[in-house]
């Protein structure tokens, strides 16, 4: 069963930490990486954050 959504956030760092110990695949954390890149992209291209 899926947890419910507390509407808390962790900053980027936490996130960052957490991809790092459960992917220790370089290529893995360089994809996550590049896709938060364009996410953060098209955010700004639809004026989202």
């Amino acid at each position: 069963m899926a947890k419910k959504l507390t509407g808390e956030e962790i900053t980027r760092e936490d996130a960052l930490q957490l991809l790092k110990k459960y992917n220790q695949d370089e290529s893995l954390i360089k994809h996550a990486l590049a896709v938060e890149a364009v996410m953060r992209h098209f955010a700004g291209v639809f004026g989202e954050d």
